[in-house]
This record gives C-alpha cells, sequence and structure tokens, in this order.
C-alpha cells in the first residue's frame, strides 16, 4: 500500500482557496489522497488484528 499525506504547491496563486458553504472547501489539494489514506490506516489496523 502507498499514498502521500502532504500537497505542496507554489504560493502564488495556487495557495488560494474559497468556501462553497459552510461544510464545503474548493482549492488545491482539497481532494487529495485523504480518504485513501484514511483506507490504508483501516486496512493496516485490520491485519494488524487478525491471528494467522
Amino acid at each position: 500500500m502507498i499514498g502521500h499525506l502532504d500537497t505542496v504547491f507554489e504560493l502564488d496563486p495556487l495557495q488560494e482557496y474559497t468556501m462553497q458553504n459552510d461544510s464545503i472547501m474548493k482549492g488545491p489539494g482539497v481532494a487529495d489522497m485523504k480518504g485513501g489514506d484514511v483506507i490504508i490506516i483501516l486496512a493496516m489496523q485490520g491485519l494488524a488484528n487478525r491471528d494467522f
């Protein structure tokens, strides 16, 4: 399993973001690999709890 936790962009203009409403943000990196990272963590926890 492989993933990444950070997204790095140039300061200008790509660091800008806007709020669409109180729970949705629009901007660089907002839909990055966060969900995939959660799945990796849960999969590793599940494997660690198995008795082989």
